[in-house]
């Protein structure tokens, strides 16, 4: 689990802690942080979750932090942020059939049409819709 970002990417690490804790100029973050790690961060996944857990290290931590040296280490802002295994992601499962902006197993559409009885519980992701096409389609007008 450890990520090794670019030049670049510990560049925007610095600003955005910069941006972030304007009162951190003095211990140069980027710098600080690329030389106590050796250029990675053990507890990365991605570059977005260093900048998450950047920001939370930032803003949100309690108390609040007054250096960014400890960003790196093990700390709540590392797990608080950890991206979702790729199963249990939103886009990951079949959509809905009637209703394409849901995934099927959770379309709320679904559940309040088989709440109302107008559709059955094993019809839940399912079609059960016939598809008319628009006038215009049919005649081109």
């Amino acid at each position: 689990m450890t990520y090794k970002p670019n030049d670049v990417e510990w560049q925007a690490l610095d600003l955005i802690a910069l941006a972030l804790r304007p009162d951190w100029k003095a211990n140069k973050p980027g710098p600080t942080w690329f030389t106590k790690t050796g250029g990675t961060l053990p507890h990365a996944e991605s570059f977005v979750h260093s900048v998450d857990a950047l920001i939370d290290y930032a803003t949100k931590s309690q108390p609040r932090k007054r250096t960014p040296d400890i960003y790196p280490d093990d700390g709540a802002h590392w797990e608080r942020t950890r991206p979702a295994p790729e199963a249990e992601r939103p886009g990951r499962e079949p959509l809905c059939q009637d209703h394409t902006a849901y995934n099927a197993r959770t379309c709320p559409l679904c559940t309040d049409e088989i709440r109302e009885k107008q559709r059955s519980p094993q019809q839940r992701g399912k079609r059960i819709r016939k598809i008319i096409p628009s006038p215009g389609i049919l005649t081109r007008n």
